[in-house]
């Protein structure tokens, strides 16, 4: 799994709008030339390995009144470096978006506010944005860290305050609507230090870059 720092946003390919079911307008995007399916999704990792993870000081939100309570969102604290190379693929975005204006939003010039990724939290710390599936197929798989070499599957309820993660994100593409256009990133697995609590190849151990000698336990799910 490529970790965030690595992604070369030259390498970023773009499609043809469309509308999902649910009303959402999509731009597709794409780590493959000309093709836009879930394993050519843009994805990487927040966090080098279990020795040097990011940090999410409140964790996994808790459901708001008339929101979907299956979806939640999360802030994780990155380095100036991740905060660095989160800015260069939204310019890769924007880039686009300007470009394609005519064809996106049926207007020659680019008027649209971008909706970042990234936001300034009360005391001033930059912190990345991120959505979290609790339930169906695509959840988001949590382990936890229970010694050195031993982790444990979790459900999300372990990403709770003050924890160090690893994560793999991933995008389908750019949404947009009347005034406002983004980048949303999903997480689809974490691997967490405590006091949190106590598939396929994206959401298995393997996927993470890790140091040599860590191995999961019998799942406590």
């Amino acid at each position: 799994m490529q970790k965030l720092l690595d992604l070369d946003t030259t390498k970023l390919f773009f499609g043809t709008p469309f509308q999902q079911r649910n009303g959402l307008k999509i731009v597709p995007m794409s780590i493959v030339d000309g093709r836009f399916d879930y394993d050519s999704y843009l994805r990487f990792q927040v966090g080098n390995n279990q020795n040097d993870m990011v940090h999410s000081q409140y964790g996994m939100s808790t459901p708001m009144p008339g929101a979907n309570p299956d979806r939640r969102n999360m802030d994780i604290t990155v380095s100036e470096e991740m905060i660095a190379k989160i800015r260069e693929l939204e310019a890769k975005v924007v880039d686009h978006f300007s470009a394609n204006s005519q064809e996106i939003f049926k207007s020659p010039t680019l008027n649209r506010e971008l909706s970042s990724i990234l936001k300034t939290t009360p005391t001033g710390a930059t912190v990345m944005k991120v959505k979290v599936a609790v339930v169906g197929d695509r959840k988001c798989a949590v382990r936890v860290l229970e010694s050195p070499t031993t982790c444990v599957l979790k459900d999300a309820d372990a990403l709770g305050r003050n924890i160090d993660l690893l994560g793999i994100v991933d995008s389908p593409g750019v949404w947009y609507d009347n005034s406002r256009f983004g980048v949303s990133l999903t997480m689809q697995s974490a691997l967490v230090r405590p006091p949190a609590g106590g598939g396929g190849s994206i959401r298995g151990l393997g996927a993470f870059n890790l140091e040599p000698g860590l191995a999961e336990g019998p799942d406590s799910m």
